[in-house]
């Protein structure tokens, strides 16, 4: 299966969430993905040739991945842009929980992680393979992960995401179509009277206005820093290895306190600190904070699947350090 990623492939699948994300500032698309139905068509020639359609009933939202570039096709907006960079860490999106693309990402995580045999099951014509995966970390909420696959090419046709102590996954993703043979996948072409847009590839700190000169720890609650490639940005960087990872992300105030009136909306506690105050908010198998720092006057953002003890720790650690930068 972690070798699959050249293997192509073209059908339809859904994934379902019931996480209810509270509306963070400029992430509704992102929470929408995690807490409701998501339709997609693919056409999957390989890792730097895609395309990926999320159906949604006001119309579809294209992604297409080439060897020269990136491009998204908004059919509400009429408009076709071309994205520009890189980004270090992007937001997610629909193509992330196709079941090959997800089933990979988490046995990249956990590689070593103890593994059982399931019974299989037929998904979308496939008589697939299944085995169970339980992470090792207790520090991290998620339970475990059930994979299904083509024992014979190791595309991923099914994956259940549970919390840890729940019966019932949190997030399902699986092909209802799916036919493994090669697609024609090209570029975009504006159509009569569409409109055409260059810009920057989305970013995590950009979207959520992370401030670029605020240096974090090289180790939080202990984890080390694994990734702090966010495009130059010092205010932001993952913490944590495995499934017990957690971003920290330093924002203006204004994004602190709209991130704290949604949370707090969604029943989320504020907890006061030696040198500040941290909301939190706990939706199994994510934990979310919002740290208002009395000493620096910074405020951060955090996030991950890891126990809301190991964050409170984070937001104390956070809320006591003294300010450098601007």
């Amino acid at each position: 299966m972690l070798g699959s990623a050249g293997r192509p492939y073209q059908g339809y699948a859904e994934s379902a969430g019931s996480l209810a994300l509270p509306e963070l500032p400029n992430l509704g698309a992102v929470t929408a993905l995690f807490s409701m139905r998501t339709p997609m068509r693919v056409w999957y020639a390989g890792p730097d040739r895609y395309r990926v359609d999320i159906l949604g009933t006001a119309g579809e939202h294209d992604v297409y991945r080439l060897p020269d570039g990136e491009y998204t096709w908004d059919y509400g907006d009429n408009t076709l842009t071309e994205l520009i960079g890189d980004p270090g860490v992007r937001l997610p999106r629909g193509a992330d929980l196709l079941p090959p693309e997800l089933a990979r990402r988490v046995l990249r995580a956990a590689q070593g992680d103890p593994v059982s045999a399931l019974p299989g099951r037929n998904v979308a014509g496939v008589a697939a393979s299944g085995f169970r995966l339980v992470p090792a970390d207790p520090d991290t909420t998620i339970g475990r992960v059930d994979v299904w696959a083509d024992p014979v090419t190791g595309v991923a046709v099914r994956v259940e995401l549970t919390a840890r102590g729940q019966d019932a996954p949190i997030l399902v993703t699986e092909f209802g179509q799916l036919d493994q043979t090669a697609p024609v996948v090209e570029a975009p072409r504006p159509v009569l009277g569409s409109g055409f847009t260059v810009a920057s590839a989305p970013d995590v700190a950009d979207t959520l206005g992370a401030y670029s000169q605020v240096p974090l720890p090289s180790r939080l609650a202990g984890r080390s820093v694994t990734s702090s490639d966010f495009g130059g940005v010092q205010g932001a960087a993952l913490y944590g290895a495995g499934l017990a990872s957690f971003a920290v992300i330093a924002v203006p105030r204004t994004v602190a306190n709209a991130a704290s009136d949604a949370a707090g909306k969604a029943g989320a506690v504020q907890v006061r600190l030696a040198a500040g105050s941290v909301v939190q908010l706990s939706i199994t198998p994510l934990s979310l904070g919002i740290v208002r720092s009395s000493v620096s006057r910074r405020s951060y953002l955090l996030a991950g699947t890891v126990t809301p003890a190991v964050l409170k720790s984070v937001a104390d650690e956070l809320s006591r350090l003294r300010r450098s930068g601007p």
